[in-house]
This record gives structure tokens, sequence and C-alpha cells, in this order.
């Protein structure tokens, strides 16, 4: 097999249990000739529903996959991306066949209904992310109840979370319109209280995985800053200042531990601001007993991700030492 079709079969393997919402798919090497390319196709609903400009989402899904192929297969592809209206996703084949058959779309949905309708509550103060996510939970406890109690087979954990993602894919949207047109006019108060819009709340909050998309900011800007020091932070702008260089080159991991939305009353404001609040713990090496001083690393940590996110960001840092070996 000659190196070019490794590779290829290399990337579409990598890319195939790839999930990232508003991505129908993949297509690797569509040219055939030329240098290698990856293009994502974008679910054109998902880019139109999502209130914020269709190239900032574009851009940061390609970013993503191209810096997720370069992190665990070193390649550094091309990645460009179109867009078409995606097929409904269906349940993994791996899906046990009594739980697949009791997934009939109608019946679902009157279910999803009913629990919306009179069940829960809907709370406008809350982002649209935790409404779907219960209303979907809700969902999937009711089909693994009616699996037992008709066929007394337990369900897995790993069933139970893919019926979860599945409820969420599939009726995720059609939740957000039922929530939307509930709370309009309390959307429509908060975007004159809050610095945060609709479409910064679609980005981080609706995929409910607040902890994994920092993780994955964080660790491209640790990898950044570290290729910024090696060249000298001088030559850039400002973007790293010297003593970040001084301080990462101690440092080992970043691991986010925390990330939530917070509600700040500034004393010269007259208004609340949302903010993202990431708590980070920085693990560390030194032959010192005491903690480690990262305040410059994760202020410019900051500066960058809000640069780049254009979100109201803070981050909070403990520091846990890795080497059990000191001198004084």
């Amino acid at each position: 097999m000659e190196n070019r079709e490794k590779t290829v079969k290399l990337l579409e393997s990598f890319l195939s249990d790839k999930e990232v919402d508003g991505v129908c798919g993949y297509m690797v090497d569509p040219d055939g000739e030329g240098p290698i390319q990856v293009i994502v196709v974008l679910d054109i609903d998902y880019i139109q529903e999502a209130n914020t400009k269709p190239g900032f989402i574009a851009k940061m899904i390609r970013e993503g996959v191209k810096q997720e192929i370069k992190k665990w297969l070193g390649l550094d592809v091309y990645v460009g991306s179109t867009a078409k209206k995606c097929e409904n996703k269906f349940i993994s084949e791996s899906m046990s066949p009594h739980v697949r058959r009791r997934l009939d779309f109608d019946v679902l949905k009157q279910e999803i209904n009913n629990i919306v309708d009179y069940e829960i509550s809907v709370s406008c103060d809350s982002p649209v992310g935790e409404f779907i996510g219960e209303a979907c939970d809700m969902l999937n406890e009711r089909v693994l109840d009616d699996i037992v109690a008709s066929t007394n087979v337990k369900v897995s954990l790993k069933e139970k979370d893919e019926l979860y993602f599945y409820l969420v894919d599939t009726f995720g949207n059609y939740l957000a319109k039922k929530y939307k047109v509930r709370c309009a006019d309390t959307i429509s108060e908060s975007k004159k209280k809050y610095v945060v819009t609709e479409s910064q709340y679609n980005i981080i909050l609706e995929s409910q995985k607040h902890i994994k998309v920092f993780q994955e900011l964080i660790d491209n800007e640790m990898s950044y800053i570290r290729r910024v020091c090696e060249k000298g932070a001088d030559d850039y702008e400002g973007d790293v200042g010297d003593e970040s260089c001084n301080q990462i080159e101690n440092v080992e991991k970043v691991i986010v531990t925390d990330a939530d939305w917070v509600t700040v009353m500034h004393s010269n404001q007259p208004l609340e601001q949302k903010y993202m609040s990431i708590k980070l713990m920085v693990y560390f090496s030194s032959i010192r007993r005491g903690d480690f001083d990262a305040d410059d690393l994760t202020y410019d940590l900051e500066r960058i991700i809000r640069k780049k996110t254009s979100m109201p960001v803070i981050i909070n840092y403990e520091s846990t030492n890795t080497n059990t070996s000191f001198e004084w």
C-alpha cells in the first residue's frame, strides 16, 4: 500500500468516530491529488440556528479538527469545510435490538412533548442546554424503565449514555425552539442586561461539554505559549510575557477542573455581567516545597482565550507538585 493511501486510511479511521456538534461527516482526500486535505461537512441547519456568524462557527470547527489531527496523528493537513443538510443521526448499530426497537420517533416525540408541557418547568434564567439536558434525561430514564419492565433486561451504562446522546441529537434543536418560544421575552430582556449574547451561550452551553471544550482550548494555547517561548516572547507582540515563559518551564500539565457561568456585579458598573469561570489545576515539578506561582501564565491564557473566543472569561487556579523528593 502506498504512503498516500496509508495516510488517507489513517485519517479516515481516526475521523470515523470523531463526533462534533454541527458536523455531518468528513471527506478525506476528495481530489486524490496534490496535498492531502480533509473537508469537514457541516450541518447547514446547525449553522443557521446558531445565531452567530456562520464563518466564525466554521472556522472554530475547522481549527479544532486540524488541531486534533495534529495532536493525535502528528499530521499537519489542510482542513476545509462545506455545508449541507445532514441526514438524521441514527443510533449506533452496537445498541442492543431491544433498545433500538423502542425508538419510534413519533412515540418519542409525543413523550418529549408530555415531559415539556406537564412535567418540567422551564426556567428562563437557566441556559437552554440545561433545559435540553433535563428533558432528554427524563425521556432516557422513561425508555430504560420501559425496557426493564417489559423485558427484565438491564441496559448497560454505555448504552444508557449512547441513548442519552441520541435523544439530544434527535430532539436538541426541537427543544431549543420550544425554549425560545416560551422564554422569548426573558431572553430579549437578558440581552439588555448581560454582556454574554445568546450566540455565546450556543457555542458553550448547548454543547453541555464545558470542561471538555475549555480543556481543548487550554491544551492548544499551552502548546502555543510553549512555541512562543521557544522562539522568544519578545517577538510576538506581547501575546506572551517573559514571566509566563519562566513559569511554564516547570509546568507538566494543566487540567480544567470546572467551567461554568457566574454572575458578577462590579462596583463601577450599574448592571450585572456574566463570565465563564474556569478553574484549573496546574501540575508542576519542583524540588522546593510550597505553592506554585502561575499568575502570569494564567493571565496570558485568560487574555488569549478572551481574544480568540470573544467570550468574557475568568481563570482561577490551584497547583499540585508532582515531585516527592524535596531539597531545602
